[in-house]
């Protein structure tokens, strides 16, 4: 079977998988030959065989558990014109047409109701409760659920102050927000109150003229002129300066959406940090689960037959060395140039700033 994986992926892209000659069947294309070999052999350690015990398989079992990529939630909001109370602006069912632009570029809506294939980030997908749909970003190692105010339904009957609550119950909870900011007006983070929102990206128009209608910048008025717009990183106090958009920068709305996802992303890393205390990515985690696993794996291997010497060979200390015609030992050549080495890592400073501090527990 390992000999059709490797042949199928020398022929994968030949003439005649093109032709259409050759069809590889189902298992062929589901299978990544390449990830196979290596995962059986590497340079320096043999394929590791694991013992069939409860303790491997409830660690197979944990591996199983850890998700694969690393999940986000991020809140944006929409404050209309004049807005400057948390109930007028959780009230916005729908806002401008830039805003709307700027949320088809930011991601993707995908269904909420049964979908079990995202991290939905706390929004309901039973009952549409917080919305029938929601803006969704991945790549390879990251997936973002946006949670946007005015996708979510604000309950008109019985207490008004329970159904704001329940409105903003998942975005306040976002250490990141992204404030669409139409009022004409500076935002304040105090405008919609929350113990974890640290870091709101305030977007507002560069320029605009002194009427709700925006006649003068609007690109529903005049399509065909790029638009720009202020972004600037509003923080709690105490929080890092750790964005560049610390002071405000102008962006085009062609570039809006991918700079502030962009911004967005790395400043909710950089919360699960520091305000989180997540140390380590899923990914760092389940290799941190696969190294445990081997470590066990190789302790068993020991105890149950020590490595031991081939017979008749020589020692380490005797075949990297010689005996002079005095008697005494003299060091190969290639022993003390192993030994040199050795050395100069030891005394470079570089070095041992690296080996004091693992980054792989961040990245």
């Amino acid at each position: 079977m390992l000999v059709t994986y490797m042949q199928a992926e020398v022929d994968f892209d030949s003439d005649a998988i093109r032709a259409g000659r050759k069809v590889l069947t189902q298992a062929e294309l589901n299978t990544l030959p390449s990830y196979m070999m290596t995962q059986m052999h590497t340079t320096d350690q043999p394929p590791l065989l694991l013992t069939e015990d409860e303790a491997t398989l409830r660690s197979i079992r944990t591996l199983d558990y850890m998700p694969v990529v690393n999940f986000h939630t991020i809140g944006i909001t929409y404050v209309g014109w004049g807005q400057t109370t948390e109930e007028e602006i959780l009230s916005n069912e729908t806002g401008s047409g830039d805003y709307q632009k700027f949320l088809e570029g930011i991601g993707t809506t995908v269904r909420l109701k049964g979908n079990t294939e995202i991290y939905h980030g706390g929004l309901d997908i039973n009952e549409d409760l917080d919305g029938t749909h929601a803006y969704f970003w991945s790549d390879r190692t990251t997936q973002i659920t946006f949670i946007v105010y005015t996708m979510i339904p604000l309950n008109k009957e019985g207490d008004r102050r329970l159904a704001l609550s329940n409105k903003k119950r998942n975005a306040a909870n976002c250490f990141v927000n992204i404030i669409w900011n139409e009022s004409n007006e500076p935002y304040s983070l105090d405008t919609i109150a929350s113990e974890f929102n640290s870091n709101s990206i305030v977007i507002s128009r560069h320029s605009r003229s002194s009427s709700e209608t925006d006649t003068i910048i609007s690109s529903e008025i005049s399509p065909t002129k790029e638009q720009f717009f202020k972004v600037k990183l509003v923080q709690t106090d105490g929080m890092p300066e750790v964005s560049p958009i610390m002071d405000e920068k102008i962006v085009s709305a062609s570039s809006l959406a991918p700079f502030v996802r962009s911004v967005a992303l790395k400043l909710s890393i950089f919360c699960q940090i520091y305000i989180g205390r997540r140390e380590r990515s899923h990914w760092v985690a389940r290799l941190d689960q696969i190294r445990q696993i081997a470590d066990r794996a190789l302790q068993k291997q020991n105890v149950i037959s020590p490595p031991t010497a081939p017979r008749g060979a020589l020692s380490p200390s005797i075949s990297n060395a010689t005996l002079s015609s005095m008697g005494r030992r003299v060091v190969s050549t290639e022993t003390r140039t192993e030994g040199a080495a050795s050395q100069r890592n030891e005394d470079d400073p570089l070095n041992q700033w690296m080996t004091k501090y693992d980054f792989s527990r961040y990245t």
